[in-house]
């Protein structure tokens, strides 16, 4: 398993136990944590988009895996979506530094958590750099602080993510 998975398993085991109802608590926290991530971001295209959104991922523990439990599919979701949130606010023009910071961050903790989000973090990259030129908004100079800004996001978790075995001189 790759570090963050880890971390998610460890901090969710100190709050709800290693019993199996602990685990139980642990899925369907994580998924209303998804749901919750997914209604705020489809509020604001419509509210019954929002309401099949949040009951939908409800029922993903019992659809989306084999095993009906928490698995690294589930874990990284709602990073995913935050990063997607992330990706509609740098559209727009907020803050563009600020949220490709967090952009970075969110898809960097996918990404530890399972190799998928590279593909995410792709697409992200293509589509922004397409939308500059396309628009006409292209500048070299903001351009390279944006990526860098997602790139700071993204080796800011990795060093944490090390750092405990660093510490202890394990890796």
């Amino acid at each position: 398993n790759l570090p963050m998975t880890i971390y998610i398993n460890w901090f969710a085991l100190k709050i709800f136990g290693n019993s199996s109802w602990g685990f139980r608590l642990l899925d369907v926290s994580w998924l209303v944590l998804l749901g919750g991530i997914t209604f705020i971001y489809l509020k604001k295209k419509s509210t019954l988009a929002a309401l099949i959104g949040f009951s939908l991922c409800l029922t993903l523990g019992e659809n989306a895996t084999n095993f009906g439990a928490f698995q690294r599919e589930t874990m990284m979701l709602p990073f995913w979506m935050l990063s997607l949130i992330s990706y509609d606010r740098i559209r727009l023009g907020k803050s563009e530094i600020f949220h490709g910071f967090l952009l970075g961050i969110y898809i960097c903790i996918s990404i530890l958590i399972k190799p998928t989000g590279l593909l995410l973090l792709f697409f992200i990259l293509i589509s922004l750099l397409w939308i500059k030129i396309s628009e006409s908004k292209f500048s070299l100079k903001e351009t390279t602080q944006f990526y860098f800004s997602i790139f700071v996001g993204g080796c800011l978790v990795l060093f944490l993510s090390i750092l405990p075995f660093l510490i202890h001189g394990t890796l």
